[in-house]
């Protein structure tokens, strides 16, 4: 009987893990990349774009990885030298900041509690809702302000990973994937993030980088081109690894053994269990 209930277990295993060796994956691990800059010249520029010009709730969100504190551009929208700005999202010593702006001087801004990790990949998000300005660090809430201020309507470009502003571009330094601007605001309460972010009905740009392209996925079309000395990685954010739940049932005497449970007398385990 015990040997039974090992060859029962051993073939849910078998048949589970096996299986996904020949199921295709919407995930290639192959084309599952990011896009790194290095801090000085290297950015994505993305051209002007009338989805983009928001001018109600907004939602701007990306994973990021970076070793520098410095203040570092992750997307912005507007053009400095024209004094016509939309909306930012920028790390201020490590803390995530979103700005609504109308022009050079005027703006609403939020910054958040926590200085993130170095050397780590974060989800960072900025939401407007028309009243309230949020920012988000790894899906949680990290600072809020109150706003009515509406982004600025304009015909400018957006940039990933570097500002408009000539004197202090403030380049990024490290790797930002999954870039994702809504026309809603997505978050209110907590949440998990996701690390494959999918284009919505209120999805008007979605940069992903995978496949090394900086193409929109989102309906827009507001594809993008890779500047300076942008180059494509395979460093990317990952996200829990939760094993399956499987329980088998002996018909014989009607037992039941959760996946990596002992029975009676079980002193060690399957050999495809670790």
């Amino acid at each position: 009987m015990l040997l039974r209930h090992r060859f029962l277990l051993f073939l849910a295993f078998f048949g589970f893990f096996g299986l996904q060796l020949f199921l295709p994956s919407s995930h290639s691990q192959g084309a599952n990349t990011s896009v790194l800059l290095n801090g000085t010249s290297a950015y994505v520029d993305v051209p002007y774009n009338a989805n983009l010009n928001i001018t109600g709730a907004l939602t701007i969100e990306a994973w990021v990885k970076t070793s520098s504190t410095a203040f570092q551009q992750v997307v912005e929208r507007g053009d400095w030298w024209q004094n016509q700005m939309s909306y930012e999202l920028t790390l201020s010593e490590s803390k995530v900041r979103l700005d609504i702006m109308q022009s050079n001087g005027t703006y609403a801004a939020v910054v958040g509690n926590t200085a993130m990790s170095l050397n780590a990949w974060h989800h960072i998000a900025g939401v407007y809702d028309g009243s309230q300005m949020r920012v988000y660090l790894d899906g949680v809430l990290n600072g809020t302000a109150a706003a009515t201020m509406a982004p600025g309507n304009n015909a400018t470009g957006l940039r990933i990973g570097k500002s408009s502003f000539l004197y202090y571009p403030n380049y990024f330094t490290g790797y930002i994937d999954e870039v994702r601007v809504s026309n809603a605001a997505l978050y209110s309460s907590n949440f998990t993030p996701s690390v494959h972010l999918t284009a919505t009905s209120t999805t008007k740009g979605l940069w992903k980088f995978d496949g090394q392209t900086a193409n929109d996925s989102s309906s827009s079309s507001a594809n993008g081109s890779l500047q300076g000395s942008a180059t494509y990685s395979t460093d990317v954010p990952t996200g829990p690894n939760t094993a399956p739940t499987i329980s088998l049932n002996d018909p014989q005497n009607n037992t039941n053994f959760a996946a990596g449970a002992n029975g009676t007398g079980w002193s060690e385990g399957v050999g495809v269990l670790l």
